[in-house]
């Protein structure tokens, strides 16, 4: 048996519980580093209903970097954006088209498809979910997991694994066996829902919510002519405030009791029928307060649930496994230290936190019973929304593009202070003012057109450069950049025998006195020449003068540092990262 195969069979690099979204995208990102995992789920096979529906903007730019957006927008319906209704007649709209990214709108996608195409994704590398696979315990010992699992057919298994990752969703028996506390509360009102067809004057491109004295009634459309449609219910005195359970199933509701509550909330007339899927349930806002003990992690559902308003769930937990993966790839190659892997805690429970607060936010302004806080509402919608600085916010939350990383240890910035700059020359204070404001370590890279090599023909997308690669630097050119040149031969010898991360170099150019300059460079290994012709990604990362950005596999900013300096690159390298014999990094 060689040594890969031994590996495999008896010390796993990463056993992930939970084949939801959440798990799969996890599987996909190590299979993707091949690194040695199982995925094991309790239930027989995947989703069978819509569950989730809305896949936001940001989330799809993560797909297109994992190379799988395509089937995803093939399958889904663009949604641009919502609107709000109340006293009968719109008042309020809010729209997805002006956020700058290539998906500006919100998918939706039944979750029984986001899964099948992500399973399928699995399948070519190799990796099979393994189903009606039960954890039962886990013990950590510190130097590896050993995970005990009960198949379907009543056979039970120990795996030993360097780490076991909990998606296994708002009932997590990984949760459970690190004895968190699933910190929170449930909210009052009860729901029903359904997948049905709907006929009427409602545009199937665009989420509709109705605000009336009796409650809350959604329309949320996801192609054929069909919309899950979704009733809030008086509070039920009954039921315990302190149950757990997330979905807490009663009597799925009627079609008929579905278009009872269209007729008395909906002025605009819809008839439903043909119903694939009806469901009543109660939803909860908690989290846990820790994201890893030692070996073990948790993520989506395992550590934070809330309101479905705003579609925010499902991307939140995707979003939490595209930060860890490519971490505990790193780990797993020696490559971090074990602190390095307290990064994700950090980083995403902070997220989860600013989600809680906005959806419990969305949730009470739309639930609310009180005559005058309705009144205030309706009055204050309209005003608003007109307000394009209340629109920009809005959807740069819900599509997930505010989210940062600006307070992560692993992030970091260095450039000379406003005194230093002045004291050089006006030309290096103006330089200053433009980097100061451009997007900050912590901060998802912006996306720009480059053209390759000097043409001034086919703009690429940056992020389209980005697609299936982990480190990347970014290095501005500027025409005063005297030793840029030295500088950079300085970084790609860095990368190619000081560390063994893989890095990308993209240098980046704004003309033809520049390309001359840079020109020898593009020969080393893994550099590409780009060229800015009309400035707009300069202009985007604030690079008047010559700076470098280094980009995480997870498309946010690492580090920058404004002017280019290899020295300050290399400390932030020894600092976060472990320099190993083996070596691997390019410069493109």
């Amino acid at each position: 048996m060689s040594d890969r195969e031994e590996k495999s069979a008896n010390n796993l690099d990463v056993l992930v519980v939970g084949a939801g979204p959440t798990g799969l995208i996890l599987a996909l990102e190590l299979a993707r580093r091949d690194i040695n995992i199982r995925i094991v789920d309790k239930n027989s096979g995947p989703s069978t209903t819509s569950k989730a529906l809305a896949i936001h903007s940001r989330s799809l730019e993560m797909l297109e970097n994992m190379d799988l957006v395509q089937e995803f927008l093939k399958r889904g319906v663009e949604l641009k954006g919502v609107n709000i209704h109340a006293d009968n007649k719109k008042i309020a709209h809010f729209s997805f088209e002006e956020l700058d990214s290539l998906y500006p709108f919100a998918l939706s996608i039944p979750q029984n498809i986001t899964e099948e195409i992500l399973i399928a994704a699995l399948a070519k590398k190799g990796i099979r979910v393994e189903w009606n696979t039960m954890l039962l315990d886990l013990n950590d010992s510190g130097r590896h997991v050993s995970a005990r699992v009960k198949q379907g057919g009543g056979e039970e298994e120990v795996i030993s694994t360097n780490y076991l990752v909990g998606c296994d969703g708002a009932h997590s028996t990984v949760r459970h066996e690190l004895g968190l506390a699933f910190e929170g509360e449930k909210y009052p009102e009860t729901w029903i829902l359904g997948d049905v067809v709907a006929e009427g004057d409602l545009r199937e491109d665009e989420i509709n919510l109705f605000n009336t004295d009796e409650g809350l009634l959604a329309f949320f459309p996801y192609g054929g002519g069909r919309f899950r449609v979704v009733a809030d219910k008086e509070a039920d005195p009954a039921l315990s405030k302190n149950t757990e359970k997330t979905y807490t199933e009663y009597t799925a509701p009627t079609l008929e009791e579905l278009q009872d509550a269209v007729d008395r909330r909906s002025y605009i007339k819809e008839k439903l029928s043909d119903p694939l899927w009806t469901s009543s349930f109660s939803i909860h806002r908690r989290h846990v307060s820790k994201y890893r003990i030692n070996r073990v992690f948790l993520a989506g559902d395992a550590a934070h649930i809330h309101s479905p308003a705003g579609g925010q769930g499902m991307n939140t937990g995707m979003q939490d496994s595209f930060n860890l993966g490519w971490k505990l790839a790193l780990a797993v190659n020696n490559l971090v230290t074990d602190s390095f892997l307290d990064s994700y805690e950090e980083e995403r429970l902070a997220v989860a936190l600013s989600v809680l607060q906005m959806t419990d936010f969305i949730t009470k302004v739309n639930t609310t019973r009180n005559p005058i806080a309705q009144h205030i509402r309706n009055r204050l919608a309209p005003i608003l929304s007109a307000q394009e600085v209340i629109q920009k916010r809005i959807r740069n939350n819900v599509s997930e593009h505010a989210l940062n990383y600006r307070k992560s240890p692993i992030v970091q910035e260095d450039f000379p202070n406003l005194l230093e700059s002045v004291s050089k020359s006006g030309s290096a204070m103006h330089q200053f003012i433009d980097f100061k404001h451009g997007p900050p370590a912590g901060e998802l890279a912006p996306d720009a057109f480059l053209c390759p090599d000097g043409s001034s023909e086919n703009p690429v997308r940056l992020h389209e450069l980005l697609k299936m690669k982990d480190h990347v630097l970014l290095i501005f050119s500027s025409s005063d950049s005297d030793n840029l040149v030295s500088e950079v031969e300085q970084i790609a010898e860095l990368t190619c025998t000081g560390t063994n991360l893989d890095i990308d170099i993209f240098i980046i150019a704004s003309n033809d006195a520049e390309l001359k300059q840079l020109e020898n460079l593009k020969e080393k290994a893994r550099v590409t020449l780009l060229t800015d012709w009309e400035l707009s990604a300069h202009h985007k990362y604030g690079a008047r003068g010559n700076c470098l950005y280094l980009l995480r596999p997870d498309g946010y900013i690492g580090y920058r540092c404004q002017p280019v300096q290899s020295a300050r690159l290399k400390e932030h390298l020894e600092k976060n990262y472990l320099n190993n014999e083996m070596i691997n990094i390019s410069a493109v």
